[in-house]
């Protein structure tokens, strides 16, 4: 009985293997039209990061989309899709473009995207996050990590960390005595009052996580 159980499930199993191999893998994309498409996002320090997977619509719990990167990708090597070979590739002009409001970049045909693998470097951006200086490797079409799905719109989503700083204020008297209890407003370069804060029994005032830029007490 035993026997006849798993010649009648293997005769159920073998043939949905085989139906499976020959339908191939899931396609993303339009294979005559790749895409990498980049979502920038700027993070505080500390914050979680996600695993990417190369489709869209990766969640991000901590962030918001960084306008002004500027991406430059390069091939380093061709994909055959007909011999499925990967050939490298020597001296490839690198192709550049900056994100939006939005933190969004796409890289197409029209750009001279083609398939292959990219280096995705980031080249310029704005002066209060830390640009990544290890570039990036990304292969049009990607393939999934359980080889089923070959993805020919690929997204990424690389993250910034917003600069912070401290500042600290000593207030003393004439003889060089600390002052305890002297209120200060601190301010922005261009005028805006941030908040009052008062010294303590060594005469300080203590800021952090301050944003990148000029300020006065």
């Amino acid at each position: 009985n035993i026997l006849l159980s798993l010649v009648l499930l293997l005769s159920v199993v073998f043939p949905s293997f085989a139906l499976a191999e020959e339908k191939g893998p899931i396609i993303l994309g339009n294979p005559d039209n790749p895409k990498l498409t980049i979502h920038k996002y700027e993070q505080e320090p500390g914050s979680s990061q996600g695993e990417g997977t190369g489709e869209e619509g990766q969640e991000i719990k901590d962030g918001e989309p960084l306008e002004g990167v500027t991406f430059t990708i390069t091939q380093t090597h061709k994909y055959n899709p007909e011999t499925d070979e990967w050939t490298e590739v020597s001296g490839a002009e690198g192709i550049d473009k900056t994100t939006g409001e939005d933190g969004v970049v796409e890289f197409t045909q029209a750009d001279g995207l083609e398939l292959g693998r990219y280096k995705v470097e980031e080249t310029a951006g704005p002066d209060h996050v830390i640009l990544n200086k290890t570039p990036a490797y990304v292969d049009i079409p990607m393939t999934s990590k359980d080889g089923t799905t070959l993805n020919y719109d690929v997204h990424i989503y690389p993250k910034n960390e917003t600069i912070r700083g401290d500042a600290e204020l000593i207030k003393k008297g004439e003889d060089g005595e600390l002052l305890e209890g002297v209120v200060f407003g601190l301010y922005k370069e261009n005028g805006e009052k941030l908040k009052e804060l008062t010294t303590n029994s060594e005469g300080k005032i203590s800021v952090e996580n301050l944003d990148q830029g000029k300020y006065y007490f």
